[in-house]
């Protein structure tokens, strides 16, 4: 129920209600120039209520709410790895920007404006992360909290920056299969730095290129993980970076992504090869240090391969075998196109890549799908035109 007064020349609304938890609460607004307006405000706010629309608490800042939505809603629904990259935008990005805002008093036009300064530093893959975290935040304070009447980040353009090239930001990178032959062979005569002996990066990328793997999951395999004699390789883990950029070995992305996987022929053999020249290099090389863990692919020091490494030892090897600069990611993509080609079901590659679901796999590879249905539909007229001009020279012929 609404009361009015009027004070100093101006009327007045207070409105009494109850909270989530049975608190009495109390809302007030002046400065209406009559008393119907200010019935007209109070309405509109016991609307509110009655419609489970109305902010219970205006004051509530994005900083601890955002916190305190990590900490109860997020941490022990997800990933370790999920969570912590979650975290950091928030602690690095959202907070710094918003973290003295109150939650009411966050709108579009602010927000979009933060959208667009990002959007000229960062990749829109990043910016795109920002603004996935910062919604649900805001969806949690609208749907679940009722602290704000609208969530002021939908709707909002993420555009290209002015010097993007004009390309579908979502072209799909890969490699043709002479690409690949032309890199490989590259890394199989190019020793591995002062490790001579080491073909440690030709059966790391071959191993992705070949199977699928994720990068992380590529390097956190153990030699128990590969069964050289079945030709099978098991994914049950993944490498991935702690909250405080530390390196930690955690469960796969998905439950999908636990897997086995089998192994060609060349690559299978490659990583007997791998094994025995990972002996050698610890005899021949005594700062080349064996890790206390059988990892397949590690560091000199005897710990795992960060990814920033593998990483520029591609970007090296793409630049002087004269294949397009490409990120390690890139070759799982490779496997999945390469087997879509051939004529993989979808959902043999879904279950390869260890997706959660083959609609991922379509969406991804969808210009790959209608390239090859093109080419199909281009071979089966071939065959009617064929068909057809053989049907008329035996008319003719009769």
């Amino acid at each position: 129920m609404a009361i009015f007064r009027k004070r100093n020349g101006k009327w007045q609304y207070r409105i009494y209600f109850y909270d989530e938890v049975g608190r009495r609460r109390e809302r007030s607004r002046s400065n209406f120039g009559s008393k119907r307006e200010a019935q007209m405000a109070a309405a509109k706010e016991e609307a509110k209520l009655l419609n489970n629309t109305f902010v219970m608490d205006q004051n509530v800042r994005f900083d601890s709410f955002a916190l305190e939505w990590l900490e109860t809603f997020k941490r022990p629904h997800v990933k370790e790895s999920t969570y912590d990259r979650i975290s950091r935008t928030v602690k690095n990005h959202l907070i710094p920007q918003f973290g003295e805002y109150r939650l009411i008093d966050i709108n579009r036009v602010m927000y979009q404006k933060w959208i667009n300064e990002k959007v000229e530093v960062y990749s829109l893959g990043t910016v795109r992360s920002f603004h996935s975290t910062f919604s649900s935040i805001l969806d949690h304070a609208l749907l679940d909290m009722n602290l704000i009447e609208k969530n002021p980040a939908h709707r909002i353009r993420i555009s290209k920056r002015d010097d993007t090239p004009d390309e579908d930001d979502d072209i799909l990178e890969f490699l043709e299969m002479d690409e690949l032959n032309r890199l490989l062979a590259y890394l199989e005569v190019t020793p591995h730095g002062k490790y001579k002996r080491s073909i440690q990066y030709l059966a790391l990328f071959t191993q992705i290129a070949r199977t699928g793997l994720r990068v992380g999951e590529a390097l956190a395999l153990e030699w128990e993980d590969i069964d050289l004699d079945a030709g099978t390789v098991r994914v049950n883990k993944t490498l991935s970076f702690g909250s405080k950029l530390e390196l930690k070995v955690t469960k796969p992305k998905t439950k999908k992504a636990n897997r086995t996987l089998r192994i060609d022929a060349q690559t299978n053999d490659l990583m007997r090869r791998h094994r025995t020249s990972q002996k050698e290099v610890y005899l021949a090389y005594p700062n080349y240090k064996k890790p206390e863990l059988p990892l397949v692919f590690h560091s000199p020091n005897g710990t795992w391969l960060r990814t920033s490494i593998v990483r520029d030892y591609l970007r090296d090897a793409c630049k002087k075998s004269g294949v397009q600069h490409i990120s390690p990611h890139v070759l799982r993509h490779t496997h999945a196109v390469h087997l879509l080609e051939a004529g993989a079901d979808v959902k043999y590659v879904a279950d390869r890549l260890g997706h959660a679901d083959t609609k991922i796999t379509m969406n991804i590879y969808l210009h790959v799908s209608k390239k090859i249905e093109h080419d199909a539909m281009a071979l089966y007229e071939k065959r009617l035109k064929s068909t057809m001009e053989t049907k008329k020279d035996a008319e003719q012929s009769l």
